[in-house]
C-alpha cells in the first residue's frame, strides 16, 4: 500500500515520512490564526461617527432559519454597551407546515430525495404548475433513482423535502393549491 502512494505521489510521500508536511501545516495554521485574530479585532473597532449607510437591521436564513437582526454600534463617548447583536426570530415567519388545507404528493418509497437527476436539470420549484404524471423529484433506493410523479394537478406552494436529504414512505415532499 505505501508502495502505491509512493509510486502514485512521490513528493507528497516524502513530505509526509520526512515531517516536512507537518512543519507546513504547523506554520499556515498558525499564521491563518494570526491573520483571522487581527480581521476579528478590527471588526470590533467599527464606529458609527457620521456614517448613517451602515446596516442597523437586517433578515438572516441560517439553514433554512429566519432571524431578524438589530445591529447597534457602540456610541460616540465609546462605550462597548450598545455593541450589542440581538437574535431574535422575526415574527412573521412561519415554518413549513405538513398539515392544512392542500393537496400534498408523498413519497412512494424511502430514500434520498433529489428535485433533479442531473445537473443541468432545471427542479421544481414554488409556484411552478404540475400536472398529472409530471416528474416532480427522484428518490434513490437502493443505488436505482426512482422519479417521483404528480398524481395530481395544482400549483406548488410548498417543497417540504430538501434536495439530498433521506425522506421515509409516505412522507409529504410537495403541498400544491
Amino acid at each position: 500500500e505505501e508502495l502505491l502512494e509512493y509510486a502514485m505521489h512521490p513528493n507528497q510521500y516524502e513530505a509526509f515520512r520526512s515531517g516536512e508536511a507537518k512543519k507546513k501545516f504547523e506554520a499556515d495554521l498558525a499564521q491563518r490564526k494570526a491573520t483571522s485574530n487581527k480581521t476579528s479585532s478590527s471588526a470590533v473597532a467599527i464606529s458609527n461617527k457620521g456614517n448613517n449607510d451602515m446596516p442597523k437591521e437586517m433578515d438572516l436564513n441560517v439553514n433554512g432559519e429566519n432571524y431578524h437582526v438589530i445591529i447597534k454600534y457602540p456610541s460616540d463617548n465609546g462605550s462597548t454597551q450598545d455593541n450589542v447583536i440581538v437574535n431574535t426570530p422575526k415574527l412573521d415567519f412561519i415554518p413549513p407546515s405538513t398539515s392544512g388545507p392542500g393537496i400534498y404528493i408523498t413519497a412512494p418509497l424511502e430514500g434520498k430525495f433529489y428535485l433533479t437527476k442531473e445537473s443541468s436539470e432545471k427542479g421544481k420549484k414554488v409556484g411552478d404548475i404540475v400536472k398529472t404524471g409530471d416528474v416532480v423529484g427522484y428518490i434513490e433506493a437502493m443505488k436505482v433513482i426512482n422519479a417521483i410523479t404528480a398524481d395530481k394537478d395544482g400549483t406548488i406552494i410548498e417543497i417540504l423535502a430538501k434536495h439530498g436529504e433521506e425522506i421515509e414512505e409516505d412522507d409529504s415532499i410537495f403541498k400544491l393549491s
